[in-house]
């Protein structure tokens, strides 16, 4: 018979509210057994925001579309005006939706700063023989458009950097790393790979950090079992990284992290962008609590959204 007991965290917080067993299987569409929660709540994020108000679209009935200029977003817009364009990108249609809106601006006289919360097709940043080098074609896309300036929230590939014009980098994870360590009462730092390490490590961490070495297939994206740990690795770990999708390589980073320390109590994770297909793996099973984006909109009482 499976038997309830309060999760760490809810007794640290002190609350009578359910936050769900971590021995029950976090899977998508599942529901707790306990207080009948969703696991997999998704609050909804304007793809598009103009000077920090949402763009709609509508469409017609073939599916094409729209974009209404009597709406809020473009009322003050003014000639030579420089605007913020906040573009959270989902799905391919999005890339149309970015390039009807910069043409409206183009047709006002006016241009914007595009900032990029997740830039898309990072993952394709080279070509290996099996795969077509997509990151390109859409960086020579948002080159196209002709922004004042482009700024991407922690770019997964530092390809973007060489590809984009008028690039700039928004350091995300370095500027919420000391909240997420106080607010998860971590006492040391992990980075999942050496590249972690050198893009987070600053001399202002003041706590032990530890790094992962590891190896993935690049065509099948699978992650060697050949995984070690360099460093000390304190008894509560903050795992920093930019991007969580399945969060395969943090599941196997929490397994060696309690071969390098038994008596590891807590392991939590601060990444700048956390995917829906979070809820699709089995990181709940191993990751105490996810700190990300507000811009990822999801819901779940072991995810925080810092803004």
């Amino acid at each position: 018979m499976f038997l309830f007991t309060k999760t760490r965290w809810e007794v640290e917080m002190g609350t009578e509210k359910c936050v769900h067993n971590k021995r029950q299987k976090y899977t998508q569409g599942a529901v707790c057994r306990f207080c009948g929660e969703r696991f997999d709540t998704v609050k909804k994020v304007p793809i598009l925001s103009l000077n920090n108000v949402e763009v709609r679209f509508g469409r017609y009935p073939n599916r094409e579309l729209y974009l209404p200029i009597d709406q809020l977003a473009f009322k003050d817009l003014k000639e030579g005006l420089f605007n913020i364009i906040k573009f959270n990108y989902n799905t391919n249609e999005d890339l149309v939706k970015l390039l009807i809106l910069k043409g409206i601006l183009k047709d006002f006289n006016t241009n914007a700063i595009l900032y990029i919360s997740y830039f898309p097709y990072s993952r394709m940043d080279r070509f290996n023989g099996d795969y077509s080098f997509s990151l390109r074609p859409i960086c020579h896309f948002i080159n196209s458009l002709k922004f004042i300036k482009v700024i991407v929230r922690e770019p997964h590939s530092p390809v973007i950097g060489k590809l984009i014009n008028n690039f700039e980098e928004d350091p995300w994870c370095l500027k919420h790393i000391k909240t997420a360590t106080v607010l998860s009462g971590s006492s040391s730092i992990f980075f999942p790979d050496y590249g972690a390490r050198e893009r987070y490590y600053t001399n202002d961490l003041d706590i032990p950090i530890a790094y992962g070495k590891k190896k993935r297939d690049f065509k099948s994206g699978i992650l060697s079992e050949d995984y070690t740990i360099v460093g000390d690795v304190k008894m509560d770990v903050l795992i920093v990284d930019d991007l969580c999708s399945r969060g395969g390589t943090f599941i196997l980073a929490t397994k060696e992290l309690h071969k390098a320390n038994p008596y590891l109590r807590r392991v939590s994770l601060l990444v700048s962008y956390c995917e829906e297909n979070v809820f699709t793996g089995d990181i709940f099973n191993y990751i105490d609590k996810i700190y990300t984006s507000s811009e990822s909109g999801l819901i779940h009482p072991r995810i925080t959204l810092l803004y």
